[in-house]
């Protein structure tokens, strides 16, 4: 499951990187990406538009990147 926009795993992900086993090629580029544009002044700007930016690739990607979205943000838990 991809969390939201405004899930402070984001910030986690993003900011201070944990070494997670990342299977595909394109997802260890986006968090490249990503990771560098949101360390960028003013921070607080760029982090939001590295998750926008991250949160489309996995929306659009879920099915392909499911395996490295359960390494970033954890188990995917059903709603009870």
């Amino acid at each position: 499951m991809i969390p939201d926009k405004n899930d402070p795993r984001w910030r986690e992900v993003l900011l201070n990187p944990v070494d997670v086993p990342i299977n595909n090629f394109a997802t260890k580029m986006l968090l490249t990406r990503a990771r560098t544009l949101a360390k960028t002044e003013p921070v607080d700007v760029k982090l939001q538009e590295a998750i926008d930016i991250a949160f489309a690739f996995f929306t659009k990607n879920q099915f392909l990147v499911a395996d490295d979205i359960q390494s970033l943000f954890g188990p995917v838990t059903e709603a009870t």
